[in-house]
């Protein structure tokens, strides 16, 4: 009985994030729309997201556009409380113009210890069509946060995250980082206790042992929610012996 009832809180919790991403989506979407019928747009209407490589097209109006190299534009990508950082830097002495093609402006795979691509980014995921364009002046640099929430459902192992830009010929330029999970855990129940500060909260497991957890992602806007000794369902992954907080929501009555 008491498993049903995790997963049954699980699921709603994931219905409860999934609901929230598909509103933006949706707004999203309809926004294009109507931006697209008051203007009277005559491009050609593609379908991006999800595909076997990188859920991407490039149009054709800029196959004449110089490949950007790794002579160009430097790339880095940097892990910080939880986050991943990606960066691109202009090496160059002049302006350096970059051009995304949709909404989507990085890819990812992430490979286990044996090089299996296990997980690419865009592959559960819709991207909006549109032109943006980026100048970065000699020596600039242009960070981008990487949606990583996919950590919480891998294993304990050492992995390896192989990430590029999806600004238009810059896919060759791309860069990696390895990383290890010492240990991951979902849906248990525990005793929240309350913020530390703004990137971190305490809870008691079901042992009644207080452990420190580091805010990531969407678990930020569920904690204003939640008091003092409230008893809490949460999921969580360690790494660099600090424990991520991936997934939190209060009992369901």
């Amino acid at each position: 009985m008491t498993t049903n009832i995790l997963n049954r809180q699980e699921k709603l919790y994931l219905e409860a994030v999934h609901m929230k991403k598909h509103w933006k989506l949706l707004s999203a979407l309809t926004l294009a729309t109507l931006l697209a019928t008051a203007c009277g747009s005559n491009e050609v209407e593609k379908k991006v997201g999800g595909s076997d490589q990188t859920g991407y097209e490039t149009p054709s109006e800029n196959t004449d556009k110089e490949t950007v190299s790794e002579d160009l534009v430097s790339t880095d990508i940097q892990f910080s409380d939880g986050y991943y950082t990606f960066t691109l830097k202009n090496e160059t002495d002049k302006d350096l113009e970059l051009t995304f093609s949709s909404s989507q402006e990085y890819e990812y795979h992430i490979k286990d210890s044996q090089g299996n691509i296990i997980y690419t980014y865009s592959m559960d995921k819709m991207f909006m069509q549109q032109i943006v364009e980026k100048t970065l002046a000699p020596g600039e640099t242009y960070t981008m946060n990487v949606d990583v929430d996919i950590l919480s459902s891998l294993q304990a192992e050492t992995y390896t995250l192989e990430i590029w830009s999806m600004a238009d010929k810059a896919q060759d330029v791309k860069t990696e980082i390895e990383f290890t999970l010492e240990e991951v855990a979902t849906s248990l129940e525990g005793t929240y206790v309350g913020q530390i500060d703004n990137n971190s909260v305490e809870i008691k497991d079901s042992n009644g042992n207080p452990k420190a957890y580091r805010l990531t992602g969407i678990t930020n806007e569920f904690i204003s929610s939640l008091e003092a000794e409230d008893t809490v369902i949460y999921s969580y992954y360690k790494k660099n012996g600090q424990l991520f907080l991936t997934m939190i929501h209060g009992e369901l009555q």
